[in-house]
C-alpha cells in the first residue's frame, strides 16, 4: 500500500480519491509516506530539457541553460546565466569537478575557434569554488554568439600539470535560451538572448532568494522554526541553515510605504522526504508592530488547520500571477500523486491561497498518464 517504500514495484496512491472528500484523511495518507521517506530537497523552478541543453530557474527567476560535458573529468558544466534585475550582468559559468586553485588555466573553443583564456590568479573571486564565473561582456556576448551558432563547445583545464579535455554538445541551446526569454518575460526587449525587439522590459519582480538566515524576520525563525515543537521544525537548530539553499525567497506584496504592504516569504517547513518538500508562507507588514502571519490556505473558503499536513509540496511559483502548483510525489517516479493549485487572494482577513483545482492519480503504475497536468480532476466537497 505505501508506494514510498517500493518504488519499482506496482501500487496504488493510497485512495486519494475516495479519502481527498474527509477533511483529515487525506493529510494522515500523506503523513504515513512522508514518514517512511529520507531526507532531501525538492526545489521549484522553470526545468526544461531541449536536446543536450537543459535550463533551470530558482524562485528568484535567476536562470540558466547548460550543457553537461560527455565525461564528468575536468569542466563538467557550462551555462548561460542570467539574474531577474536587468542591472546584473549575464554570466558564463564553469562548473569543475574540483574547485579552482590559483594557477589553473582555462580555455573556451566553440568549433575550433579560441574565445576565452583564463589563468586563476591568487585573488580571483572564483579561488576556492567549483564554479568560474565570468561576467565581463564582451567575452560573454561573444561566447553567448558563438554556442547559438556551433555545434561543439571544447573547455581545455590544465590543473597540477596536467590537463584535461571536456567535450558539450551545444545542441538546443538556441531553444533553451527562447524558453528562459519567455520564462523571464524578455521576449522583444532589447535583453532578450535570442527573441531580441524593441519593446521596453516590464517591471521587474522585488524576488530575492534566501541564502542567508539574516534574510528572514528573528520573529518568524523564533516562533515557526526553532525548538523541536515548532510548526516548521527541523528537530535541530543546527539544521537551520537548510533554509538558505535558495528554493526559498521573498517577495514583495504592494508598496513599501503603506501598512497594507509587506514581504511574502516561501520557505522550506521541517524535513523533506526523499522526492517531497514541505513549504509554508508567510506574510511580514511593512508596519513593525504587526506580527508576522502565516499565509493560511483555503479549500471551499475552510483554512486548513495546522494539525493538517502541509498543503504546499515541492512549489512550483508563476510569481508574476502570484499563483503556486503544489506537486506531492506518490512516489520517485512521479507516476502517481497529487498536483494542487493555489491562488493568493488578499481579503478583509488579509492574504490567503484559495484552492483553484487538484488532480489525483493514485495508481502507482508506472504509467504517467501524459504527466500530472492531464490527471482527472478531484472535486472537492462543499
Amino acid at each position: 500500500m505505501i508506494c514510498a517504500a517500493f518504488a519499482s514495484l506496482p501500487c496504488r496512491f493510497s485512495f486519494f480519491k475516495t479519502r481527498f472528500a474527509a477533511p483529515h484523511g487525506l493529510f494522515a495518507i500523506l503523513a504515513a509516506l512522508l514518514c517512511l521517506q529520507g531526507n532531501d530537497t525538492a526545489q521549484a523552478g522553470g526545468f526544461r530539457e531541449f536536446k543536450d541543453s537543459r535550463t533551470w530557474c530558482n524562485t528568484a527567476l535567476t536562470c540558466s541553460a547548460s550543457t553537461s560535458a560527455k565525461a564528468y573529468l575536468g569542466v563538467t558544466t557550462l551555462s548561460i546565466r542570467r539574474h531577474n534585475p536587468l542591472s546584473s550582468p549575464v554570466e558564463i559559468v564553469l562548473e569543475a569537478r574540483e574547485d579552482y586553485t590559483a594557477g589553473d588555466q582555462i580555455d573556451l573553443f566553440i568549433d575550433g575557434k579560441a574565445l576565452l583564456h583564463i589563468q586563476v590568479q591568487p585573488d580571483d573571486p572564483s579561488l576556492g569554488s567549483s564554479n568560474y564565473i565570468v561576467d565581463h561582456p564582451g567575452p560573454v556576448d561573444a561566447i553567448i554568439a558563438a554556442m547559438k551558432q556551433g555545434n561543439q563547445a571544447l573547455i581545455v583545464l590544465r590543473k597540477n600539470g596536467k590537463q584535461t579535455n571536456s567535450h558539450f554538445s551545444l545542441a538546443g541551446t538556441v531553444a533553451s535560451l527562447l524558453f528562459l526569454d519567455e520564462f523571464q518575460d524578455l521576449v522583444g526587449t532589447p535583453y532578450a538572448f535570442h527573441a531580441k525587439g524593441p519593446n521596453k522590459p516590464s517591471a521587474r519582480l522585488d524576488v530575492e532568494a534566501i541564502t542567508r538566515l539574516d534574510q528572514i524576520p528573528k520573529m518568524m525563525l523564533d516562533r515557526w522554526f526553532r525548538g523541536d515543537e515548532a510548526l516548521c521544525s527541523f528537530f535541530s537548530d543546527d539544521r537551520l541553515e537548510r533554509l538558505t539553499f535558495g528554493d526559498g525567497f521573498k517577495m514583495r506584496l504592494g508598496t513599501r510605504d503603506t501598512a497594507e504592504g509587506g514581504m511574502l516569504y516561501s520557505l522550506p517547513c521541517g524535513l523533506g522526504g526523499a522526492y517531497n518538500q514541505p513549504y509554508e508562507m508567510f506574510f511580514a507588514s511593512n508596519d513593525p508592530n504587526q506580527p508576522v502571519r502565516k499565509i493560511p490556505f483555503q479549500r471551499r473558503g475552510t483554512v486548513m488547520a495546522d494539525q493538517d499536513m502541509p498543503v504546499a509540496w515541492n512549489v512550483d511559483w508563476t510569481l508574476k500571477t502570484k499563483s503556486l502548483t503544489s506537486f506531492f510525489k506518490g512516489r520517485g517516479l512521479g507516476d502517481c500523486g497529487s498536483l494542487a493549485r493555489w491562488s493568493l487572494v488578499k481579503g478583509d482577513a488579509g492574504y490567503a491561497f484559495h484552492l483553484q483545482d487538484m488532480r489525483v492519480k493514485d495508481e502507482c503504475d508506472g504509467n504517467y498518464a501524459g504527466g500530472p497536468d492531464k490527471w482527472p480532476l478531484v472535486k472537492s466537497p462543499e
